[in-house]
C-alpha cells in the first residue's frame, strides 16, 4: 500500500507542477477554423481571445495517469482558484486518498495510505519554468504565457522570438533566468499549443496539449501530457480533463493544514524513489 501510495503522490506531484509532456494522438475539436496572419498577428489575436474570456474560480473532475517508469491511475477533481491556488482531491473506488495544493509560494500534497505528506517551496513548480501561479493556472488552460508579463500585449509580444512555418510557428522569450530557455510551438491551423519545450541546466521538460473542446473558458485541452527524466529513468504522465463536467458555479474555499501523524517525504526523496522503481 505504501509503493502504491507514493506513486500516487509522485504522479501528482509532477502532473499539476506542470513540469514535462508528449504529444497525444486524439483529435482536436475546434470551431475556430483556419487561423492566419503573421505570428505577431496571431499573437495579438489570442491575447484578445484570453481577454475575452477571463479566468475565474471552477471546478472539474480529471484523471491522472502515471505512465512511466511504472503506471498507476487515479481520477478527482481539480479546483482553482485565480492567483490563489490550484487544490486536487483525489480518489481510489470512490475514496479519497490524497489532496495536492499549489499556492503562490508553496507546493503540499497529502497521502492517506502510509500517511504521508509533502510541504515544498513553489520553486520545486518554477524550477524548469519561471512562471507564477496565475499563469500555470492559464497554462492548464492551454494559453500562453510569458514569463516576466502578467498579460499577454504589445510589450510581452516583443520580448518574444517569433518564427513562422507552414505547419506550425514558435514563441520563444527572451528574458528568462539564466539557465533556462522555453519555446512554444503552435499549431497553424488552430494556434494552440502543440507543445512547450522548456530546458534548465541542461535538463529538458515537455509539456503536451491536446483534444481541445469548445467551454465557457474558450478553446481548452482535455488532454495534457508530461514527460520528463529522473537520472536515466524516463518520467512521464498524463492529465485528462472531463469538460464536459467543467462546474463555474462551484464554491472554491480550499485549504491546507499540516496532517497530524504523518510522515513528512522531501521532493528529493520522491524523485529517488522514483528513479529506483
Amino acid at each position: 500500500m505504501k509503493v502504491k501510495a507514493l506513486r500516487i503522490l509522485t504522479y501528482i506531484t509532477l502532473t499539476l507542477s506542470a513540469l514535462t509532456g508528449c504529444r497525444s494522438s486524439h483529435p482536436s475539436v475546434s470551431d475556430r477554423g483556419q487561423t492566419t496572419g503573421s505570428p505577431k498577428e496571431r499573437m495579438e489575436a489570442l491575447a484578445a481571445t484570453y481577454a475575452s474570456s477571463p479566468l475565474r474560480p471552477y471546478s472539474v473532475p480529471v484523471t491522472l495517469n502515471l505512465l512511466a517508469p511504472s503506471n498507476a491511475k487515479v481520477s478527482g477533481t481539480m479546483y482553482v482558484a485565480p492567483d490563489k491556488y490550484i487544490y486536487f482531491s483525489a480518489r481510489f473506488l470512490g475514496i479519497e486518498v490524497g489532496n495536492v495544493m499549489i499556492t503562490p509560494d508553496s507546493v503540499f500534497a497529502r497521502i492517506k495510505p502510509g500517511k504521508m505528506y509533502l510541504a515544498e517551496s513553489s520553486e520545486a513548480v518554477t524550477k524548469i519554468l519561471p512562471v507564477t501561479l496565475g499563469q500555470l493556472q492559464d497554462l492548464l488552460l492551454g494559453r500562453v504565457v510569458i514569463p516576466g508579463h502578467p498579460v499577454i500585449d504589445r510589450n510581452a509580444i516583443a520580448d518574444c522570438k517569433l518564427k513562422s512555418g507552414d505547419e506550425q510557428w514558435t514563441i520563444s522569450p527572451n528574458h528568462l533566468p539564466k539557465g533556462i530557455a522555453m519555446t512554444y510551438i503552435m499549431d497553424s491551423s488552430t494556434d494552440h499549443i502543440a507543445m512547450l519545450v522548456a530546458e534548465a541546466d541542461g535538463n529538458k521538460a515537455t509539456m503536451s496539449q491536446d483534444n481541445f473542446r469548445s467551454t465557457t473558458f474558450g478553446e481548452l485541452p482535455q488532454e495534457i501530457t508530461l514527460r520528463a527524466a529522473a537520472g536515466k529513468k524516463d518520467l512521464s504522465a498524463s492529465m485528462t480533463f472531463n469538460y464536459s463536467k467543467l462546474n463555474t458555479d462551484a464554491k472554491v474555499d480550499k485549504s491546507w493544514t499540516t496532517p497530524k501523524g504523518y510522515t513528512r517525504v522531501t521532493a528529493a526523496q520522491v524523485m529517488k524513489a522514483l528513479s529506483n522503481l
